[in-house]
């Protein structure tokens, strides 16, 4: 587990009673109400001296998904719409993508938003039937309907 600076700063505060005596693991552990392995790592001799710092995204680990999101975002610029699973499969097929379906679609829910915001000249929106639906709002007019009535 890593500690944030706040909880770090409050259990070091208990360093000197550990040292001395005056407080076990345990007593440490309910006061603070981390687990005790957790205060063990953190009060040893060997403890950081320094509050731990967590990655931050995207400096650290290169994801697998990095590598094709030129093509992810290529794919969402073309159809906004398209679903995860059909990106995977077109990458596992076409470029022989070996990460998985999850990471896909995490990347996915961070792009579509980004690129939904870039001008409409950059990316082609799906459209329903009948190449845009006019036609099938002019079928659907009262003029053109023919209505039944009833005896």
């Amino acid at each position: 587990m890593v500690l944030d600076p706040q909880r770090w700063v409050e259990l070091r505060r208990f360093h000197g009673l550990f040292e001395s005596g005056a407080m076990s693991l345990s007593e440490i552990a309910k006061e603070t109400g981390l687990n005790r392995r957790t205060v063990r790592k953190y009060l040893s001799s060997e403890g950081p001296v320094a509050p731990p710092r967590r990655a931050t995204p995207g400096h650290g680990r290169r994801r697998k998904v990095d590598g094709v999101a030129p093509l992810i975002d290529a794919m969402l610029r073309s159809e906004i719409l398209i679903k995860g699973a059909v990106v995977h499969e077109r990458l596992v097929a076409e470029y022989g993508f070996t990460g998985t379906y999850q990471r896909v679609k995490l990347y996915m829910q961070e792009a579509r938003p980004r690129i939904a915001e870039e001008p409409a000249r950059h990316r082609r929106v799906p459209q329903g039937p009948a190449g845009g639906g006019e036609d099938a709002l002019r079928e659907l007019q009262p003029s053109n309907a023919t209505v039944r009535q009833r005896r």
